[in-house]
């Protein structure tokens, strides 16, 4: 019976030290997206930081963080927050064989990065673990890529399609009014007349 106890307040322990370290790292988070919304980014980078701290797989607060570093113009720490998270994504895919979620995203966005500033090696291993914690990945990106070629294809210049016009655009030009010949017509129309004018 005192062996039950003990493993009965042992299990309360850490059930309740895990529901302090939840609403811990919930209120950090939600503290600095309050931040983030209120343009008041380095307490956004204190709360997210901390945050992270608390639980750091939890890959939409490297996100978050990211943001308020490129809102304060601080783009290389915002890379080094993208590439923290890439080594925590690498880590739990290795040892435990788990995506976390929105790994996608941060590798997405750290890759992006890397080819704006050139850095073809790094951008091409960060593709490769999107491929392979994201086998579908390249085909989505393929699929993306049609489905524009296909919205852009066969348009006239000015991105206007027969079928959008009407029957009177297609069969002939609406002809050009003077200012004077409409002022008429529109004294014409407001008298009761009948008339007949296109505008």
């Amino acid at each position: 019976g005192i062996l039950i106890a003990m493993a009965a307040a042992v299990f309360c322990g850490f059930l309740l030290a895990g529901v302090v370290r939840e609403t811990r790292f919930e209120h950090h988070r939600k503290a600095g997206i309050r931040y983030l919304e209120e343009m008041e980014y380095e307490e956004a980078v204190i709360a997210f930081t901390a945050a992270i701290r608390i639980e750091p797989k939890k890959m939409d607060v490297y996100l978050s963080l990211a943001d308020a570093y490129v809102e304060l113009d601080e783009k290389a720490k915002a890379d080094q927050v993208l590439d923290t998270a890439f080594m925590v994504i690498r880590s739990e895919y290795e040892d435990n064989d788990r995506q976390l979620e929105k790994s996608e995203l941060v590798l997405e966005r750290l890759m992006s990065s890397y080819e704006d500033q050139g850095k073809e090696k790094q951008a091409d291993e960060v593709k490769e673990w999107i491929i392979k914690i994201s086998p579908d990945w390249k085909e989505k990106q393929e699929d993306g890529t049609e489905d524009a070629e296909e919205e852009t294809s066969g348009e006239p210049e000015g991105g206007e399609t027969n079928e959008n016009r009407t029957d009177s655009e297609t069969e002939a030009p609406i002809p050009d009014i003077s200012e004077e010949e409409l002022r008429a017509k529109l004294e014409a129309a407001a008298a009761h007349e009948i008339i007949e004018f296109v505008y």
